[in-house]
């Protein structure tokens, strides 16, 4: 990675861990550990049970309505 940077490396790891978040130096110009966040942050989330409910502190993410608006007649 280039040496030029506007954050040191243990300050952005330092960081995410106070935030309790994922560091991972990624470029995406150079395809830089891009599949390697995909699958980090892939295996932390939380894995929905059979009965519909998240297993854990998991949550569902639901599709709100969409509001249908008529402009004319």
């Amino acid at each position: 990675m280039p040496l030029h940077r506007e954050v040191t490396e243990k300050d952005a790891k330092d960081y995410a861990d106070s935030i309790h978040a994922i560091f991972v130096e990624t470029s995406a110009k150079n395809a830089i550990n891009i599949n390697e966040v995909f699958i980090e942050i892939s295996q932390r989330i939380p894995a929905v049970d059979s009965g519909g409910g998240a297993a854990g502190k998991g949550f569902k993410l639901r599709r709100q309505p969409s509001e249908t608006r008529r402009t004319c007649c």
